[in-house]
């Protein structure tokens, strides 16, 4: 018997065997055609916990009498391995998380198969090939490309150049990098000494203005926390992370963002940057990372003898680029770095009530929750401010015990509300690890009331993503079947990812810039993609919500699991979908999902702060 391995969207040719869809759900129910994507939505936590299960072992794998985890010990006990991109498990980091995932689909499909040849389509991605090949080969099948033409992506002569640069040159440039970027955060004012109560850890990212008092540090992940903090009396130090962006575009006006925030709180706040490089971290940064690679030289880690327990394909191939980096390369010279940043941190601070910290398990957290507790500094909570996704598997944990992930675990996480402490429970967390809190990011849900439009049609808010494919695959079974139905169709699309009414001219639309907010007061329907946390925001609010379900990912949708929302990745189950009049009926507020409260009890109690009032 034959095997096809088709990559591309669009449906296969004949073929005489059998076909596994890599990106496509299955349209037949031929037993010659099989769905990896189909069979993910199946069964998900079979392979989610195949998945997790797995990168967990790959730390416990014995290289000259040592695990890996050991032989990246930086500095004590902690281990770089922790900051790696593969156990971080990033969707938003990660190109290969996908393919990786899917690769166990495959493998349990070959099980107890036997195929004299295997082909692939043109588009399979190089690593996924790579894995092929080594199957083939040890198991004496003949594998080719099919011949047949399909259009490709283009990519950059710099890119393609930059990726078969030896890793060593990647982690150079990175290091020139990050001196040129952070090098002038050394230039920001001392603060008052002044022991803080708390400390906070957060990205300079996601400021707000308040008309009424423009100088003043304004945050969307803290909202209201930063007036019960200044209420309080107590002094609390920020410790922001710097990451270039439109409105803070470099060092320099970090620096004096941060300046203005200390003159005008300096007795009840402070705010510093952590990028500070000195001498001394630079050459740490250099010698840990010459050691490291050195090491790696004499250990060679072969991938390619890498195996899950079922043990026929080399499962860790598609992460290759992402453990090579970090591990030698670029990525490895950015966690040293802020490895090295958070240690200098944390041990110029006495202990406090608390620190609390943005938890979305990057591999700084972990720097900074093992040093804090190997200090004893005080309680430390994590914050999950956002939403927490089935599929999103940095906040999965694997099965077995393991005290290492104990050592960088906080004290408590803080969630948004009791959907997300289940979910946090079904990934592995203990129920006594999470709090309950008000959900600072959503609290503007609560003033949103819905607003009827006289005299006119239904309106379709269409929320896109920030990949390019992703939004295309969305628009373009909208744009196939708009025709069939009277809607005003407006989209907001995402800021790294812009669509023009002219993108899709085989619909109508208009393109609004307007806070989504505002948008969803006078919405009937939503359809969102797959992974913004909007699509959420208007499940509350009661709003019909349709999710653009693109077989090329996971499915990161914040209501995966949810009944009465619709996931499309069809033009047929699209218009099934919008034709549904009992579906696209208005529901009532879904008030269980985020938690609030007028007065905060529950971050007051979090916090220790039950006596302290807010003004009004």
């Amino acid at each position: 018997m034959n095997l096809l391995i088709w990559f591309e969207r669009t449906p296969p040719p004949e073929f005489d065997g059998q076909v596994v869809l890599w990106n496509s759900f299955s349209q037949t129910n031929d037993k010659d055609f099989f769905s990896i994507p189909s069979e993910l939505e199946k069964e998900p936590k079979k392979y989610r916990s195949l998945y997790v299960n797995f990168i967990h072992s790959v730390g416990k794998k014995r290289i000259l009498g040592k695990t890996l985890e050991e032989l990246l010990y930086i500095t004590d006990t902690f281990s770089l391995w922790w900051m790696s991109l593969p156990y971080e498990k990033n969707y938003g980091k990660s190109t290969e998380l996908t393919n990786a995932v899917k690769t166990f689909v495959l493998e349990d499909f070959l099980k107890n198969k036997t195929y004299t040849l295997i082909k692939y389509s043109p588009s399979a991605p190089s690593s996924i090939v790579r894995l092929l090949k080594v199957y083939a080969s040890e198991n004496g099948k003949r594998i080719g490309r099919l011949d047949i033409k399909i259009g490709h992506t283009s990519v950059s002569l710099f890119r393609t150049i930059y990726s078969y640069l030896p890793e060593f040159l990647k982690a150079f440039a990175a290091l020139v990098r990050f001196v040129l970027l952070y090098g002038g955060i050394n230039r920001q004012r001392k603060t008052e000494d002044k022991q803080p109560s708390f400390h906070v850890f957060d990205y300079l990212f996601h400021l707000k203005k308040d008309p009424n008092a423009p100088d003043r540090f304004e945050s969307n992940y803290w909202s209201e926390l930063l007036q019960i903090f200044r209420d309080s009396g107590k002094k609390v130090q920020y410790d922001h992370i710097f990451i270039p962006h439109k409105a803070i575009p470099d060092a320099n006006s970090a620096v004096k963002n941060v300046d203005t925030f200390n003159s005008l709180h300096s007795k009840t706040e402070s705010h510093v940057l952590i990028e500070n490089i000195s001498i001394i971290l630079l050459l740490n940064v250099i010698c840990s990372y010459i050691r490291l690679y050195l090491q790696g030289l004499i250990y060679k880690f072969n991938l390619i003898k890498v195996r899950s327990e079922l043990g026929l394909l080399p499962v860790l191939l598609p992460l290759r680029e992402g453990f090579q980096s970090s591990l030698f390369g670029s990525i490895c010279i950015q966690n040293l770095f802020f490895y090295y940043f958070i240690k200098k941190q944390v041990e110029i601070k006495s202990s406090s009530e608390a620190c609390i910290y943005l938890l979305e398990n990057q591999g700084w957290e972990k720097a900074l929750v093992y040093h804090w507790k190997k200090r004893q500094l005080g309680r430390i909570i994590g914050v999950s401010h956002s939403t927490v996704r089935f599929w999103d598997l940095r906040y999965v944990l694997p099965e077995s015990k393991d005290s290492a992930i104990d050592a960088v675990m906080p004290d408590y996480i803080a969630v948004n509300g009791h959907i997300a402490e289940n979910m946090l429970i079904q990934s592995g967390y203990k129920d006594r690890q999470l709090r309950v809190v008000e959900a600072l990011r959503f609290l503007g849900l609560q003033t949103i009331s819905q607003k009827t439009v006289k005299n006119a049609k239904k309106r379709l808010l269409v929320l896109t993503d920030y990949l390019l494919s992703a939004a295309q695959f969305q628009m373009k079974i909208l744009e196939d079947v708009a025709h069939k139905f009277d809607f005003e169709i407006i989209v907001k699309a995402h800021p790294a990812c812009p669509v023009e009414t002219k993108d899709f001219p085989g619909m109508i639309y208009s393109v609004s810039h307007q806070d989504v907010s505002l948008l969803l007061e006078t919405m009937d329907v939503v359809y969102s993609s797959n992974i913004t946390s909007a699509g959420i925001e208007a499940y509350y609010l009661g709003i019909p919500v349709i999710s653009s379900l693109d077989p090329e990912s996971l499915n990161l949708s914040p209501l995966f699991g949810y009944k009465d929302v619709a996931f499309v990745s069809s033009t047929e189950e699209l218009s099934i979908a919008l034709g549904d009049p009992e579906f696209l009926k208005m529901k009532k507020r879904q008030s269980d999902i985020f938690n609030f409260h007028s007065d905060f009890k529950e971050w007051r109690g979090l916090l220790n702060l039950e006596n302290d009032k807010v003004n009004t």
